[in-house]
């Protein structure tokens, strides 16, 4: 509607299409390498709680709680700290996007107040035009951010398909092999009764 009525507002999308492109690149690399850093942080939080969880018992006997909870706050703090920092560039990309955006209202709304001055356009129309135009940033910005995100979530894709093709490992039984060894009568353990270094038995009496 806002392109029917103004034509020079194409001009003003297309300067600002600019600025989109290289925002959304810029915020894409970093964005996936933040989340892929937040999973490889988080299993080791959850395998560290899942195995406190299950060895509790052998915790307390050796007295272990604290040394196991500080082992835990560290590793909960460093998702955290990685967690923060893709937080923190999720606000800025938005903040970013939302004033390209109102660059974008403002140069319309200087050029629907213009044709609308100059008798080219109605009042309705003018009003009409200022509503679907407040529309069109917000729009634009959750549509940037769907399409960066869509990439930023496939990470976890990649790391199911990582961990399927890792191979099974080997045990240390399975790498040596299975030695079977007989045991002869100079390697079986002495008898009950049998002097060291003879062959004969003493008896015992009670």
């Amino acid at each position: 509607l806002l392109c029917v009525y103004i034509p020079p507002v194409i001009v003003v999308v297309l300067v600002l299409s600019w600025p989109y492109y290289k925002l959304v690149e810029f915020y894409r690399l970093p964005a996936r390498d933040l989340r892929r850093l937040e999973a490889i942080s988080k299993s080791p939080v959850m395998s560290h709680f899942s195995e406190a969880l299950r060895g509790s018992t052998t915790i307390r006997a050796f007295g272990k709680e604290c040394a196991f909870l500080q082992h835990h706050l560290k590793l909960s703090e460093k998702n955290v700290a990685i967690y923060w920092a893709k937080w923190a560039s999720n606000q800025w990309i938005t903040i970013a996007l939302e004033v390209i955006g109102c660059f974008l209202t403002l140069a319309s709304g200087l050029l629907v107040v213009y044709y609308a001055s100059s008798g080219v356009i109605s009042p309705g129309i003018c009003g009409l035009i200022l509503t679907y135009t407040s529309l069109v940033p917000n729009q634009l910005m959750w549509l940037l951010k769907n399409y960066s995100q869509a990439e930023v979530e496939f990470i976890s894709v990649e790391r199911c398909a990582e961990y399927c093709r890792l191979g099974v490992e080997e045990t240390e039984v399975g790498r040596q092999g299975t030695q079977v060894r007989r045991l002869g009568r100079a390697n079986s353990p002495p008898l009950l009764g049998t002097k060291k270094g003879r062959g004969s038995s003493s008896r015992q009496s009670l």
